[in-house]
């Protein structure tokens, strides 16, 4: 499964170790922090992006990132 993750925080990498760990693929790692999401993408080996306009194809999009933030994520 190719995976996108939308998030660099803690629970974004343990997901995506967790799912890495499983056999699948993490295709982008996207935040607005280009630190944070650049730090995550390191660790998960993936490409990272701080926008929302190039989202990979991917089967499943893992959304990791506060409650405050989904409403506006989910709109992008």
């Amino acid at each position: 499964m190719q995976i996108t993750i939308v998030g660099s925080g803690n629970v974004a990498i343990q997901l995506g170790l967790a799912f890495k760990e499983a056999g699948h693929k993490i295709v982008s790692v996207i935040g607005r922090s280009t630190v944070n999401v650049k730090r995550a993408a390191q660790i998960l080996k993936a490409p990272s992006a701080t926008g929302f306009k190039k989202i990979p194809a991917s089967d499943f999009i893992i959304i990791a990132v506060s409650d405050s933030a989904i409403p506006s994520i989910v709109k992008n």
